[in-house]
């Protein structure tokens, strides 16, 4: 089941009702950081929670309680394959991985993809906000990573093209 974080908290009450909670993929952390999306507007799945259970899938990602600063250098579509092939992984660790989970994540990251996300009223008001500002941006299309992510210089390094 997946939909938007703050809906799926609203109709199932998360962690502590149903013993599922939404799961961010990418972590809510990395659209605040990067873009100032909050946490509600984001596109979750639900997994088994932690709270009351140490042995709960969502406990197990890998984003789960922070990650590493590399995670935040990712482009929006590389953080999304990052958590999409933990979240497979350890269903296909836990012997849970079938055509069926596998359709879910399918579907996940086509839906992902077509999200608009934009940057939150606070954050394009805060001095401190240094991440990139949006406004109704597919942030995860193939086009958007095309025309707004990254140029190779000559030097290695990169830059994000104007």
């Amino acid at each position: 089941m997946k939909g938007i974080y703050s809906e799926l908290r609203k109709i199932y009450g998360g962690a502590g009702k149903c013993g599922l909670t939404p799961h961010h993929m990418v972590s809510a952390e990395y659209l605040e950081r990067n873009y100032g999306v909050s946490n509600g507007s984001g596109l979750a799945m639900m997994v088994e929670t932690t709270s009351n259970n140490p042995g709960g899938r969502h406990g197990k990602t890998a984003t789960y309680g922070g990650i590493s600063s590399d995670y935040y250098d990712l482009t929006p579509r590389q953080a999304l394959a990052h958590d999409l092939f933990d979240m497979r992984q350890m269903l296909i660790d836990q012997g849970l991985y079938d055509e069926y989970a596998q359709q879910q994540l399918m579907d996940y990251a086509k839906e992902q993809q077509e999200m608009k996300y934009s940057t939150s009223k606070k954050n394009k008001l805060d001095p401190d906000f240094d991440g990139k500002v949006i406004e109704d941006e597919k942030i995860f299309s193939k086009e958007y990573e095309d025309n707004n992510i990254v140029a190779e210089e000559d030097d290695g390094t990169c830059k994000e093209e104007q």
